[in-house]
């Protein structure tokens, strides 16, 4: 089993780079990060994605998922800049919350070798 980290632990922590946090994830015995987006960003330059790669490479640790955000984030023009930073990051779990109807539409334009996954908190869809 692979257990991952949740960046939502940094809610009202100290803020912490995403470099700082995979390497807290490989300090505490976890084997992946999943990042949110204001961890990396859909706009992130390709220089940024690979030094944050490498950075994932020398820890060690994986991409769980990555949770996308921004407005419309479930639109075709914005998941494609999701999944370019997926890719980048050796990710293939894009989260999002939405209806169903709005997931189910993101989950067909997604490539097929991506997935999205659904939040599960009290409340979603």
């Amino acid at each position: 089993m692979k257990l991952s980290l949740s960046a939502r632990i940094l809610q009202g922590a100290p803020p912490m780079s995403t470099v700082e946090f995979v390497n807290l994830a490989r300090d505490t015995g976890f084997d992946m990060d999943e990042l949110r987006a204001n961890q990396v960003a859909p706009d992130s330059s390709d220089a940024d994605l690979a030094e944050l790669r490498q950075s994932l490479e020398t820890a060690g640790i994986g991409v769980s998922m990555i949770v996308i955000g921004g407005n419309n984030p479930l639109q075709p023009a914005s998941l494609a800049s999701w999944v370019a930073v997926a890719r980048a990051l050796g990710a293939v779990n894009l989260r999002a919350s939405g209806t169903v109807e709005e997931l189910q539409r993101g989950a067909q334009s997604l490539p097929s070798d991506m997935r999205l996954v659904c939040q599960m908190h009290s409340g979603s869809a």
